[in-house]
């Protein structure tokens, strides 16, 4: 299998080109490119939009204001890793560890499941966040799962139940956004512009 993006299907490079990425494989990578490895293939990914950054950026704020506030955990941004398996290491846009699940931080990254994912569309990520990844984040029980739509301006919250993600609560343009995770219910303001 061969490192991939939507939007370029191959890296013409032998040193990508293996049968099965793992972590290790990946982490000896020195190329200062953005990867992921997703079912034991290595993908590339291009930087983000101007518009994701801002949207991760607010987002983030909000959520990190409210999780201090009320001192339950940690909220962390990509580029970091969350090493699932040997053959599934995620950059999610957004990451949320509660206190009682701080066991999968180390030095290196996230190894384990956090408790909430967010994930920010991208004209080049969509068919990877929307399918490919959720997937995997249902597979390891991620229990919170937010999709953030820039174009349609619309936040979407899904919770797994019975290992598939069922949509709990959403947002369009401004609202409050219910969260499982967070055991509590957010005011969304305007973070898309």
């Amino acid at each position: 299998m061969l490192a991939h993006t939507l939007s370029q299907p191959q890296i013409n490079s032998s040193i990508h080109k293996k049968q099965i990425w793992t972590y290790s494989d990946y982490y000896k990578l020195d190329d200062d490119k953005r990867y992921e490895v997703i079912e034991g293939e290595l993908w590339m990914s291009p930087s983000p939009l101007y518009i994701h950054q801002k949207i991760q950026s607010k987002l983030g704020f909000i959520l990190q204001n409210y999780v201090n506030e009320k001192s339950i955990g940690e909220i962390l941004f990509s580029p970091l890793d969350v090493v699932l398996s040997k053959t599934n290491v995620l950059q999610p846009d957004i990451i949320y560890i509660s206190n009682d699940n701080r066991k999968i931080i180390q030095r290196r990254g996230l190894f384990g499941a956090p408790d909430m994912v967010v994930e920010i569309i991208s004209p080049s990520t969509t068919r990877r966040d929307l399918q490919v990844k959720k997937t995997i984040y249902e597979k390891f029980n991620i229990n919170e799962f937010w999709v953030a739509y820039p174009d349609e301006k619309i936040l979407e919250n899904y919770i797994i139940k019975n290992m598939r993600y069922e949509l709990f609560s959403s947002v369009i343009t401004t609202g409050i956004i219910k969260s499982q995770a967070l055991n509590d219910e957010l005011e969304i303001g305007n973070i898309w512009e």
